[in-house]
């Protein structure tokens, strides 16, 4: 044995091949994560996108909000038909659910004797929104001032 404590050529060359390998496998290990994760990711999304774009049935025929201002910032009540009642006129149940959400305070926080006249609009998920009609925006013009559009079922 030799007294010289460097390694061979051959055997630093087998060390950095060792070591070169190791390097390439965990690199591509890593980059395996970072793609399925990527790909994990994107399927969330596409799917979050999907719901808020087409919500489900229940959600486009039972819920509305029902808005204390006509502002989609403003404090609001969501109402939820219960899966017993009949689907009959969606609009109209959703006025009858508002109303009776904002004589009992839960709207606005007051309660009041009666309900102020609603607005419906629709947004893109085909949900409902309703706005109360307490002056300066002409009903005409509600949807537009808050950027949904008028109902286009009544079903």
């Amino acid at each position: 044995m030799s007294d010289d404590p460097r390694l061979s050529p051959e055997r630093r060359a087998a060390m950095q091949t060792w070591l070169s390998r190791r390097i390439d496998a965990r690199r591509r290990r890593r980059r395996g994560f970072v793609i399925a994760g990527a790909v994990g990711g994107g399927v969330a999304v596409l799917g979050l996108a999907a719901w808020i774009v087409v919500a489900p049935q229940e959600v486009q025929e039972r819920w509305v909000d029902c808005y204390a201002a006509v502002d989609t910032d403003a404090a609001f009540a969501t109402a939820v038909r219960s899966n017993a009642d009949a689907i009959d006129d969606r609009t109209a149940a959703a006025l009858s659910a508002c109303g009776e959400l904002w004589k009992h305070g839960l709207v606005d926080g007051v309660e009041h004797v009666t309900a102020p006249e609603f607005v419906l609009c629709q947004r893109t998920d085909r949900s409902l929104a309703a706005f109360p009609l307490l002056g300066g925006v002409a009903a005409g013009e509600v949807c537009t001032s808050v950027g949904l559009t008028p109902p286009t079922r009544t079903d």
